[in-house]
């Protein structure tokens, strides 16, 4: 994970209207305080399909990961359908079964020049990145999470 602003890291760029937009620093803010690289999300996700484990460590107890992919506001009546667990959204596949697929889970995330979703079908041992270098790619995300869920299945 690494903040706005890192000199020497390997970061995409973002683009928007054919240039690249200069956005406000988002550091030491909740939801917006951090940017990842391809590379330390995709660790992210062996790390929750190996129970918590990753490069011979033990990052996460298992309890502690299964508490995250838990849904943590059952019984709220405002929430109605919506699952939230820790650090995940908690939702179906659209059209798909629950019951086949397991927990879905997914993050997205989002700075002014990019856009991104993080998913994951941990009893599939299956997750998948969407990174797109575009302002108004933010819909696209979504669009193409979903089709990528749908694959997976």
């Amino acid at each position: 994970v690494l903040p706005m602003g890192s000199e020497g890291t390997a970061r995409s760029k973002g683009y928007r209207k054919g240039g690249e937009p200069v956005g406000p620093a988002l550091r030491n803010v909740p939801g917006g305080g951090l940017n990842s690289r391809v590379v330390d999300l995709s660790q992210f996700l062996e790390m929750v399909f190996a129970e918590g484990s990753h490069g011979g460590q033990q990052i996460l107890t298992p309890a502690t990961l299964a508490e995250m992919l838990r849904r943590q506001n059952a019984g709220v009546p405002l929430d109605g359908d919506l699952s939230v667990g820790l650090c995940w959204m908690l939702n179906p596949i659209k059209g798909g079964k629950p019951s086949e697929t397991g927990t879905v889970a997914r993050n997205n995330g989002a700075t002014l020049p990019s856009h991104c979703a993080l998913a994951a079908l941990p009893r599939h041992t299956t997750g998948f990145l969407v990174l797109p270098t575009s302002a108004s790619a933010g819909g696209t995300v979504n669009t193409f999470a979903d089709y990528a869920l749908q694959l997976a299945r």
